[in-house]
């Protein structure tokens, strides 16, 4: 089946993935607190700053990507795995790819 699409726009100041699985988010712009809770592969895609706080329980599989550094995010975990906080954000040395690092979210 195909993996359900969270699309969100502008500021959302807090977002609560539960008992969720396979699911994908994106948003063009601030989530501020995250909580994930009982879910299995999640992915959060952000083009803004990471989230935070970020609250994550009971989940295996969480990857959250963002276009910006990772700095001044507050993280809690607890029996929980396969935890991805990545950073996508474009360093001078790189050499840009399919025009930024941008491009692959509109083919998900």
């Amino acid at each position: 089946g195909r993996v359900p699409v969270l699309k969100l726009n502008g500021v959302c100041k807090s977002l609560t993935v539960r008992d969720c699985n396979d699911v994908v988010v994106v948003s063009d712009g601030i989530v501020g607190h995250l909580s994930v809770s009982g879910c299995r592969s999640v992915s959060v895609f952000v083009s803004t700053a990471f989230p935070s706080p970020i609250a994550v329980r009971n989940t295996k599989g969480l990857q959250i990507t963002s276009f910006q550094e990772l700095v001044h995010t507050s993280f809690s975990s607890s029996s929980s795995s396969a935890i991805l906080l990545h950073s996508a954000a474009a360093h001078p040395d790189d050499t840009p790819r399919g025009g930024g690092g941008t491009a692959p979210l509109g083919k998900r």
